[in-house]
């Protein structure tokens, strides 16, 4: 189904682009944003099972300590932007 999918939204990004030549952008967008998601993908099952996963389950296993580190996360994350 996911593979139809697919296809059905090529097909139609391809049809928006035949109807019209300012759709050139959108479907660059689209697909550098789909190409992305898949990188990240792949990214994030290498770090499945490991290091990564052990040190978040670690830092997250009480309520406290899961509270202050999204607070703590949220902060860095805001001052960065």
């Amino acid at each position: 189904m996911k593979k139809y999918l697919s296809y059905l939204l090529l097909i139609a990004l391809g049809y928006l682009l035949y109807i019209n030549d300012d759709s050139k952008y959108i479907v660059a967008g689209v697909g550098i944003f789909i190409i992305g998601m898949h990188f990240m993908e792949d990214g994030f099952k290498l770090f499945s099972g490991g290091i990564l996963e052990k040190l978040i389950s670690k830092s997250t296993d009480t309520t406290f300590k899961a509270v202050n580190l999204g607070v703590i996360a949220t902060a860095f994350l805001q001052s960065s932007s």
